[in-house]
């Protein structure tokens, strides 16, 4: 999947940590019908465009089903994505 067009059909919602930059630690992950709370954050990293205008933020996180999430932020849509679901 190219990171820099975010699949519609992977897009999730994110409960996080609402400070100022609530995007900055996700604290559930709601896919369809299932919640699943983020027990830790285990990476977290920024990707930027050549232009600097198309920014996205991942996190690799652990779930309290003990699956490893990969997600992103996009800040130009506003989204979250899930980008890979693997055992940890």
């Amino acid at each position: 999947m190219d990171s820099r067009s975010p699949d519609r059909k992977n897009r999730i919602r994110v409960l996080s940590y609402a400070g100022y930059r609530s995007e900055e630690s996700p604290r559930t992950l709601v896919i369809g019908e299932k919640s699943v709370s983020v027990q830790s954050i285990l990476e977290r990293w920024v990707e930027e465009g050549i232009t600097g205008r198309d920014r996205k933020m991942f996190f690799r996180v652990i779930g309290e089903d003990g699956l490893l999430y990969l997600i992103s932020y996009d800040e130009d849509s506003g989204g979250w994505y899930l980008e890979k679901i693997a055992t940890a």
